[in-house]
């Protein structure tokens, strides 16, 4: 785990945030804290793929509460960040964060005595650092109290004079820090605070040095820094001008040797409206016609070349119908339950459970990290197809054709006639994978069939005897034959006629899609 300051504009909130997606939080409560201190307790982040941008995985209300002070103020501070491995535990990481934070002093001014006791022992700022599991540039933030008067840092400790207020006076020579309290002992003058403070300081103009555009090391002249951060400010405004209109000037001068046709410079305290203007791109190698001639040829190799290897046309079919493309539209089946009953049911199903073992073992062959994820019907792009044929390449047929039968059985439409001809010349034996359940006899409401089911568990007779009894009854009979109660034979094996391949009807009132489906496609499947 490594700690550091973050600036804002590189955070966001991470997908596997628990809070991920919802409205702002509501950080009323710990806003006060954040206005008067700053964040303490560091964020837990991790890279998020973009340069030197990162994802909170926790502190998702610090972060807004940062950002709305940010929002007050018109600039935001870098927040402290724990910047998280592959393989570290989100919720160790941040109570261990919290239980070091927890041995220092409870105000600023404690721990600068701490630390420079410390330091005086011999201590270095990263070794504070890491007992006390803060940054380097919190430890050097503390330590820059030792810039003040004593009389100003024990304000603070007071809480007289807010945690901005402070930052900007550690910016202050002593001799404007004795004007400053010469101004906050006279009840007829005004001490500033805040983001005027600075403006006092230096004259009106506050400058950063993160606006030139000349090079630092150049500037002859006084530069102020931030002690308590990674800000710095030009001492004197007049002549930051100066080297920034020469640098303005060399631009411009820059521009137009290389071939533009004209250059404007804004008068200061005018504005550049962008929806007046269109950007316009540099110029392509290609022009259009080239590029689709290029594209086209290139194709037509490609895909005359592609005929005489069949194995790498399949590894592309694959990666195709995993990644989906311009061209391919796969969609797994989403086996959307009508109600909760089913949903229940289905998620005890012995089938499932074990296509959910197949389905990890072929994450893993593809190389997903996530194995409770699915493998068919993303929507990617071309970078992502080409992702997902080099991984294929690597690997030999047969686990190709495993991986190849996974998104073929994702992608089987449920209640399709696809289905029952797959059933039937596969001949599965449902008996193996279902079982009545009591989602099965919650379903079953015809009295009609469920005597007929009765004559199949328990006899004619015992359907004959029962015939004029509430469905209610008769299925505890038929429950009571297949669990061996009440005096009843067990009956091992039962598949009610709807769940056989082929699948039958019990009344000719018709309505049975999935009988209706089979006669349909049967003379296309005669077995010899």
């Amino acid at each position: 785990m490594q700690l550091a300051h973050i600036r804002l504009d590189r955070l966001n909130i991470s997908a596997l945030n628990m809070r991920h997606g919802k409205r702002a939080p509501d950080i009323s409560d710990i806003l006060p804290s954040v206005r008067a201190r700053g964040v303490l307790v560091p964020l837990l982040v991790r890279p998020n793929g973009q340069p030197e941008t990162f994802e909170i995985v926790a502190g998702r209300r610090r972060y807004f509460a940062a950002k709305s002070l940010a929002d007050e103020r018109g600039e935001g501070d870098p927040l402290p960040c724990a910047i998280m491995e592959d393989g570290d535990d989100a919720d160790a990481l941040e109570a261990s964060l919290i239980e070091n934070l927890a041995r220092l002093d409870p105000d600023e001014v404690s721990q600068w005595e701490t630390f420079s006791r410390l330091v005086r022992q011999g201590r270095t700022v990263p070794d504070i650092a890491a007992t006390f599991g803060i940054t380097d540039l919190k430890v050097k933030g503390i330590l820059a109290l030792g810039y003040l008067l004593p009389k100003i840092r024990e304000a603070y400790r007071r809480e007289e004079i807010d945690a901005e207020t402070v930052r900007h006076l550690t910016m202050a020579s002593k001799a404007q820090q004795k004007d400053w309290l010469a101004l906050c002992a006279d009840p007829d003058q005004y001490a500033p605070r805040g983001f005027q403070l600075k403006q006092w300081l230096f004259g009106g103009q506050s400058i950063s040095t993160k606006v030139a555009l000349f090079a630092i090391d150049e500037y002859p002249g006084l530069i102020t820094s931030d002690l308590f951060g990674e800000d710095s400010y030009f001492a004197d405004a007049d002549l930051f001008w100066q080297k920034q209109n020469e640098a303005i000037t060399a631009r411009r001068d820059t521009y137009l040797n290389d071939g533009w046709s004209e250059v404007v410079l804004l008068e200061p305290g005018q504005y550049f409206h962008p929806w007046d203007h269109e950007k316009t791109p540099p110029r392509p190698e290609l022009t259009g016609p080239m590029q689709n001639y290029v594209d086209l040829h290139r194709h037509a190799a490609v895909r005359a070349a592609i005929l005489d290897h069949p194995a790498v046309a399949l590894r592309l079919v694959v990666a195709h119908a995993i990644t989906g493309s311009g061209l391919w539209q796969v969609r797994r089946e989403p086996q959307r339950a009508v109600n909760e009953t089913v949903t229940a049911s289905l998620a005890g199903c012995k089938a499932e459970a074990a296509f959910g073992k197949k389905r990890r073992e072929v994450l893993a062959l593809v190389g997903s990290p996530d194995e409770d994820g699915v493998v068919a019907g993303s929507n990617g792009d071309a970078f992502a197809i080409a992702g997902v044929f080099a991984r294929l390449l690597a690997l030999c047929d047969d686990d190709v054709m495993r991986v190849l039968t996974l998104v073929m059985a994702e992608t089987l439409a449920a209640g399709s006639a696809v289905i029952e001809a797959l059933g039937n010349h596969l001949n599965v034996d449902m008996g193996a994978w279902w079982e009545a359940d009591d989602a099965f006899f919650d379903l079953l409401r015809d009295k009609e069939i469920a005597n007929s089911m009765l004559a199949e568990v328990g006899g004619k007779l015992v359907a004959d005897g029962n015939v004029a009894e509430k469905v209610k009854t008769q299925k505890k009979i038929i429950r009571d034959f297949l669990a061996g109660e009440n005096g009843r034979l067990r009956v091992e094996t039962w598949l009610p006629r709807w769940m056989k391949f082929p699948a039958e009807s019990y009344t000719s009132r018709g309505g049975f899609r999935t009988a209706d489906q089979w006669a349909q496609v049967q003379p296309l499947f005669v077995r010899e």
